[in-house]
């Protein structure tokens, strides 16, 4: 994955959100679908495992970016503690509805 892309994504993303950028850059590995759910534990596109974002490697570049712009927002959640202070399921369930919300709101498209 193209380094400048993901800065660029990360920079647009935290401008959105209004808050400043994240320095802290995550890894992004492509895998196969296979490895993808085994290293996820779920059958999807995409997952964060800090400090690690893996992308199915079978996506088409559109679905790449957005999926990319999911997991970015992740990176992002994580490294500002939003959310922290829930129990963990609890946690789980705001993150994806805020990077849903945040996704939806930059390009008009619902997950």
């Amino acid at each position: 994955m193209d380094l400048q892309v993901i800065i660029s994504m990360m920079i647009w993303i935290c401008s959105f959100m209004g808050i400043n950028p994240v320095t802290d850059l995550p890894t992004v590995v492509e895998a196969s679908p296979n490895t993808l759910s085994k290293v996820c534990k779920v059958d999807v596109p995409g997952c964060y495992q800090r400090p690690m974002i893996y992308l199915r490697n079978d996506l088409t570049p559109a679905q790449k970016e957005y999926v990319l712009a999911h997991e970015l927002i992740h990176h992002i959640q994580e490294m500002k503690g939003m959310f922290g202070t829930k129990e963990t399921r609890e946690r789980g369930v705001l993150r994806e509805k805020h990077a849903r919300s945040v996704l939806k709101a930059i390009s008009g498209i619902g997950e």
